[in-house]
Formats: structure tokens, sequence, C-alpha cells
């Protein structure tokens, strides 16, 4: 009785499949997985953006190290 009524008009009108899914709270566990992977996967995306983010940052002071290096040595 925890559902809202916009999640009571799509399991009235979702397949018998769907509805048995629900009847054995089957439909609960996929949606808990679904919240579960949906949290992981922008964890991760985070990650992995902060990853590249880093190695942006690295690529960037060897560059100017390097042309710091030029203008020294060579008067570029």
């Amino acid at each position: 009785m925890d559902a809202t009524l916009g999640e009571v008009e799509t399991l009235y009108s979702a397949s018998s499949d769907v509805q048995a899914l629900a009847a054995s709270g089957s439909l609960n566990g996929l949606h808990e997985r679904c919240a579960v992977l949906s949290e992981a996967s922008e964890s991760q995306y985070i990650s992995l953006r902060d990853k590249v983010e880093n190695i942006i940052k690295a690529i960037e002071t060897k560059e100017d190290e390097i042309y710091t290096e030029l203008v020294e040595d060579y008067s570029v």
C-alpha cells in the first residue's frame, strides 16, 4: 500500500507478466536493483570524469613546462 497513484495506474495497465512480478514481490526487487545500478554507474562516471580531468591537468602542466623551456633555451 505504499505505491503512488501513477505506479498503480501503470501496474493496472501492465501486462499479466508484470502484474505477476508485482504480486510476487519480484518487481520491487527489480526496481531496487535498478536503483543500485543507477547509483553505481553515477559513482563510476564521476570517478572516471575526475581521472580524465586529472590527466588533462597533468598534460597542461607538462605543456607549460615545455613552453617555458623553449622560451628560456631558444627564445621562442
